[in-house]
């Protein structure tokens, strides 16, 4: 019985192939006989007989797919099944590589951030010193949080990351960052004199950056329709308990000496305060 289905599977197989056959001679010499009475007439100039064999041509490959198409559509459809299979492996096997190359093109084109940005992506923070469709390798910041000293150790990034976790750019403002750091005091402290000395103290080291710094964020906050904050130094102060008054110091300073600079008005205010 089964060599019985080979034999009536390969008939049909034949008599598509021999339908194909005949189909391309039939073909063929429609064109030429198309050819042979376009050649005879004489009333017809030769830029329109080259149309109509042209035409022709164009008319007669359409009509002999869509026929072949026909006759074959059942291997066709078996066809598209199988590759459609072999597609879904495919995607399965290689999810990973296909959403790293899907982050790649999702972060070029995001623009969020370029090489020498520091970033933050996934609790990692470090300045970008290369990327590609596939990883973003990052120079790590450590060892806390809130440092910017280089730790020696480099980060390499999937970019299927950047697809699922907010990236936090310390540097959108490019050269210069406004920068936060907080003052503990007890709530006896003169907390007047810690705002004044701390005012003094961070005007004293952040003067010189204030009017290249403005320009810079003038035309960052103009482009994108905000209003530009002023960057004189301010304190903030609040209560975070009955024993301890937080006294908040926002600075403007370049993003690479911003923690030299926080430690200089730190140190000073320490001397002064508490002598």
């Amino acid at each position: 019985m089964k060599l019985e289905n080979i034999f009536i599977n390969a008939n049909g197989e034949i008599k598509k192939s021999v339908y194909l056959v005949l189909l391309i001679i039939l073909f063929y010499f429609i064109n030429h006989f198309v050819s042979f009475v376009l050649k005879k007439t004489k009333s017809v100039s030769t830029e329109q007989k080259r149309r109509y064999v042209v035409n022709t041509n164009i008319s007669l490959t359409i009509l002999f797919a869509f026929i072949a198409l026909y006759i074959y559509s059942a291997e066709i459809k078996n066809l598209a099944f199988s590759l459609a299979a072999v597609l879904v492996a495919i995607v399965l096997i290689t999810k990973e590589f296909s959403l790293n190359l899907i982050g790649g093109i999702y972060k070029t084109f995001s623009g969020g951030f370029i090489i020498g940005d520091a970033i933050e992506v996934d609790g990692r923070r470090g300045s970008v010193i290369d990327r590609d469709l596939f990883t973003t390798t990052l120079l790590e910041f450590g060892p806390n949080k809130n440092s910017h000293n280089f730790t020696g150790r480099s980060i390499i990034i999937p970019n299927s990351v950047f697809l699922s976790c907010k990236v936090t750019n310390e540097t959108f403002l490019k050269s210069y960052v406004l920068h936060s750091f907080n003052i503990i005091l007890d709530p006896h402290d003169d907390w007047e004199k810690a705002e004044q000395i701390l005012l003094e103290r961070a005007d004293f080291y952040c003067s010189e950056y204030f009017e290249v710094a403005q320009r810079a964020l003038n035309k960052l906050f103009t482009k994108s329709h905000l209003e530009t904050p002023l960057l004189k130094p301010r304190v903030q102060i609040t209560f975070n308990s009955k024993e301890e008054i937080e006294l908040n110091v926002r600075i403007t300073a370049p993003f690479r000496t911003k923690g030299t600079v926080e430690q200089k008005i730190i140190k000073d205010f320490m001397r002064e305060f508490y002598n």
